[in-house]
């Protein structure tokens, strides 16, 4: 294969990917696949040397990446309150019933 044609079928599979990811639905996979794309983006604009996208999917990317760890870590927490008050509500439950 070309190796120009595989430099700019490698581009296209980073821009597809960022056009997937804003059909999906969960945020927290919108936000995973984007970064891949922008990684993949990341690498072509490296490679075919054009520093404003550079900066820009490498922007992206940080981003991204911090809302996704924000949106993990807050997932977490609501897990945590959750398992905490059914443990509550299942202890309030047996002990009234003494």
């Amino acid at each position: 294969m070309d190796p120009k044609l595989a430099l700019e079928l490698f581009g296209y599979l980073g821009t597809a990917l960022v056009l997937l990811s804003f059909l999906l639905t969960d945020i927290k996979w919108l936000r995973a696949v984007n970064m891949a794309g922008g990684a993949i983006s990341l690498i072509y604009a490296v490679l075919v040397n054009t520093m404003p996208v550079v900066v820009l999917n490498a922007s992206l990317i940080i981003i991204n990446g911090v809302q996704l760890t924000r949106a993990i870590i807050n997932d977490r927490k609501i897990a945590a309150q959750v398992n905490s008050s059914d443990g509550e509500a299942y202890n309030q439950s047996s002990t009234q019933g003494e």
